[in-house]
């Protein structure tokens, strides 16, 4: 996932930043030095494998975290899911979190398929916002998305106006 909010400096046009502003190198990173985005960062998911952050550590070379310990069948749906209460409602899923160490308005998000294809490409999904970690709401969701090579990634806008510190993805069904 990439997330960015607008940040508008004096005398500088409308940008966009990335969070983490920095490679994670574990669940629980400590960003410092940097222009913006410092302070702790914490990555967590359902299979809870301790290796979360690899989705956030900016590189092509390491595994993906959302198929540790999930089962699909052959239609690509999860066989032995974990559950997230999202906007009130139970959503069978796996799911990946990130806590961040501020509030942030998501405007886009990266989501990248993992080696080889189609084993580790989520083709739905919802995103979530909290700043909590207990009341999730709904930001985004994605159905049917489709893959045609490994590493392929696709980049989602979000409209959201509010500011959260903590988002999670909801994978539903991964490429079958």
């Amino acid at each position: 996932l990439k997330y960015t909010r607008p940040f508008t400096p004096p005398g500088i046009p409308y940008m966009s930043l990335e969070y983490p502003p920095v490679a994670l190198t574990s669940n629980v990173t400590t960003v410092s030095g940097q222009s913006y985005g410092n302070g702790v960062y914490t990555s967590g998911s359902s299979s809870g494998n301790g290796t979360e952050f690899r989705a956030f550590d900016k590189s092509y070379a390491t595994t993906t975290w959302w198929q540790g310990s999930a089962s699909y069948d052959a239609d690509g749906l999860p066989t032995n899911p974990s559950s997230f209460v999202i906007d009130g409602l139970t959503v069978p899923c796996e799911w990946l979190s990130i806590q961040l160490p501020a509030p942030i308005i998501l405007q886009s998000y990266m989501v990248r398929a993992g080696l080889p294809l189609p084993a580790r490409a989520p083709a739905s999904w919802f995103v979530a916002g909290s700043n909590d970690g207990v009341s999730w709401t709904r930001v985004d969701e994605e159905f049917g998305v489709v893959y045609d090579y490994d590493n392929q990634e696709f980049e989602f806008s979000v409209r959201s106006t509010v500011a959260y510190s903590r988002f999670a993805i909801l994978v539903t069904s991964k490429q079958p």
